[in-house]
């Protein structure tokens, strides 16, 4: 009962932050040590500043530990959530990138989902590899086309259906995490670079003539 009244309430919010869209880089470092403004999570998540290998894991990062059954029937997960982020703008690729570390075994799973109809659906963007203190990059250009909003989301969790006794525990943290649009080079430089290039090069050839 108390999951459900949880996932009412993140239908709720996510309604009422859908008519609320943010602006794009989402930027999120997780300095504060705490769940950033407008995100919510299903199931609570920790933050720490130590033990990890990410290269600003000092001021913080988010991580989460689950305590899991390796046989038996059942599942469970954990949910963060993003704010909703106006895509409409966007003309060029849009890039999520981080850095995260995920211990697990057998029956977990750790997935970085994407939705662009205010959470009706989720597109999977990447099933998360076990690994320990690695950067992350994706191109989410594929999932925006003709979209107004995005909202990301991480789910990690256990699903299990066979029999037995016996118990483990997953970790996945993660840092850094940036979606930005990358902006393609000025054309005006490029074409100033080239001008001074043939510039240099009728001077190489004028004072080898003399």
């Amino acid at each position: 009962m108390t999951r459900l009244l949880l996932t009412l309430t993140l239908v709720a919010i996510s309604i009422l932050g859908f008519s609320q869209l943010q602006t794009l880089p989402i930027s999120e470092d997780f300095s504060n040590m705490q769940l950033p403004t407008n995100w919510q999570e299903l199931g609570t998540w920790n933050y720490d500043n130590q033990n990890e290998t990410f290269p600003t894991q000092n001021n913080g990062y988010i991580v989460k530990e689950i305590d899991y059954p390796v046989f038996g029937m059942g599942s469970d997960s954990v949910e963060l959530y993003t704010p909703f982020y106006d895509v409409t703008a966007v003309t060029n690729t849009l890039n999520l990138s981080m850095y995260y570390s995920y211990e697990s075994m057998f029956t977990t799973f750790c997935n970085l989902l994407i939705t662009t109809d205010g959470g009706v659906s989720w597109d999977t963007i990447q099933h998360i590899q076990p690994a320990n203190g690695t950067s992350f990059n994706a191109d989410l250009s594929s999932f925006i086309v003709g979209a107004d909003s995005i909202q990301i989301r991480f789910s990690f969790g256990y699903q299990n259906a066979g029999s037995g006794s016996g118990s483990s525990t997953a970790r996945f943290a993660f840092d850094d995490l940036l979606v930005q649009e990358l902006v393609a080079k000025d054309l005006g430089v490029q074409a100033l670079i080239l001008l001074i290039l043939q510039y240099l090069i009728m001077v190489q050839i004028l004072l080898m003539s003399n």
